[in-house]
């Protein structure tokens, strides 16, 4: 099978809503992307619901000393209302310094936790490059967040395009994508401190008796100095 019928959103505000398209049976994902540019830890998000129910963590990068953090959440078909509709997801917690909040949802996709998730953190500049293995015809998916101190800009590699992009407050920066060779080309000098998580949806086994066509791993994916 393919992922399919993507639907995206994203907002500053402690409430993203998601246009869910399609009713249950069509092996549906919905993802949240959190960044949260705090230094106080005890401001970031206890958890992040749908309709109720608490989203699983894919992957953690920040938190704790290092403060600023990025953290995914999903939720599977069996999650999602079973009717079609927008819906709200709701982070959870103390209230929070720059917070974005952004979602995406595909049918078509495998029901189980979004493979290889890859998480870095950097205070240094220099060359970093992470390698997602994910199964042929999944969504990569990258969200991230820099601080700096100067009005330097974050751009994307030649041929690259964004499903999400959003800034907000000092720096802070929300990037996916869903290109098969995937690089970033930070355009900066005065980065402080960075944090990133990364994984793949990966599309949904072709029924018994069938083959998806297309086989193979995706490799060399996220590339970016940090």
């Amino acid at each position: 099978m393919a992922l399919g019928n993507l639907q995206t959103n994203t907002s500053s505000a402690d409430t993203c809503s998601i246009n869910v398209a399609q009713g249950s049976g069509n092996n549906r994902i919905v993802v949240a992307l959190l960044t949260e540019n705090s230094w106080d830890s005890a401001h970031h998000a206890s958890s992040c619901t749908l309709d109720g129910v608490e989203g699983s963590v894919i992957e953690t990068s920040g938190g704790g000393a290092d403060a600023i953090r990025a953290r995914a959440y999903y939720w599977l078909d069996d999650d999602l209302p079973a009717s079609s509709g927008s819906q709200a997801i709701t982070i959870n917690g103390s209230a929070g310094n720059g917070r974005q909040l952004s979602a995406i949802y595909y049918t078509g996709a495998n029901q189980a936790a979004p493979a290889d998730p890859t998480t870095w953190t950097a205070d240094f500049r220099g060359d970093a490059t992470v390698t997602l293995t994910a199964e042929a015809g999944s969504s990569a998916i990258l969200i991230s967040m820099w601080i700096y101190n100067t009005g330097e800009t974050v751009s994307l590699s030649s041929g690259e395009s964004a499903l999400i992009n959003a800034n907000q407050n000092n720096g802070l920066h929300v990037h996916s994508y869903d290109e098969i060779d995937l690089s970033l080309q930070h355009d900066y000098t005065a980065f402080e401190f960075s944090v990133a998580v990364a994984f793949a949806i990966e599309p949904a086994p072709a029924p018994s008796g069938t083959s998806n066509l297309i086989s193979g791993k995706l490799g060399g994916l996220l590339t970016g100095k940090l």
